[in-house]
């Protein structure tokens, strides 16, 4: 569960974000991250007749609608099933289509100036994900070729666990390593709001969303 305050900074910067219509959604982020989980970029648009919040973060696209009546409705897509993520323009707005394998979702009438640092989100995610798993692959390739080795006595015990450990390092480091750099990475927009901006919008958030 991420904190409020976290969740405010990272939507002061989304200057070009509109949140009229997706107050209630935005108030459950802080319910709805994981503890390790980076918010990279929101938009909101039309599915299903009903106005969703599109939620892009380092592991997966989550989209969220809160009814009167109905309480909270979310979908996901890991970022590790997602095949393709398009998105077509008009006038003033535009509409998303994620592939995920023989399906999709399409999130209709976005705001225009929302789609391409979403698509940019999701798409510096998804590669960095896709990193993070082929080391992995790689590792455990390694630590099963080691295992080998000991059983057919190549390697002894001590030889075995230092070279395990060695591999067993690594892979933490390059996880670490990846999530400091979606940390790190500075939002897809064209221009960062001026700090005024930033601050002015922080106190609005606080103050209408209760977040």
């Amino acid at each position: 569960m991420k904190s409020k305050e976290y969740v405010r900074n990272i939507l002061a910067q989304m200057d070009e974000m509109s949140i009229d219509q997706v107050r209630s959604e935005i108030m459950e982020l802080p319910k709805i991250l994981h503890d390790h989980e980076e918010l990279l970029y929101i938009t909101s648009g039309l599915m299903g007749g009903l106005t969703w919040l599109a939620i892009a973060t380092s592991e997966r696209v989550i989209f969220l609608h809160k009814g009167f009546f109905f309480g909270l409705k979310q979908a996901e897509i890991p970022l590790e099933k997602i095949n393709s993520i398009v998105y077509n323009t008009g006038l003033f707005f535009g509409d998303i289509k994620i592939y995920d394998g023989s399906s999709y979702m399409t999130v209709k009438f976005c705001d225009k100036k929302t789609l391409k640092p979403f698509i940019d989100a999701v798409n510096i995610a998804r590669y960095q994900s896709r990193d993070a798993s082929s080391s992995s692959e790689h590792i455990l390739e390694k630590l099963e070729r080691l295992s080998a080795l000991k059983d057919k006595g190549v390697l002894n015990e001590d030889e075995f666990l230092s070279e395990k450990q060695k591999l067993i390092n690594k892979r933490k480091f390059i996880v670490s390593n990846l999530e400091s750099n979606v940390k790190s990475k500075p939002h897809p927009h064209k221009k960062k709001a001026p700090v005024q901006q930033q601050l002015t919008r922080y106190k609005t958030l606080k103050k209408t969303v209760n977040i």
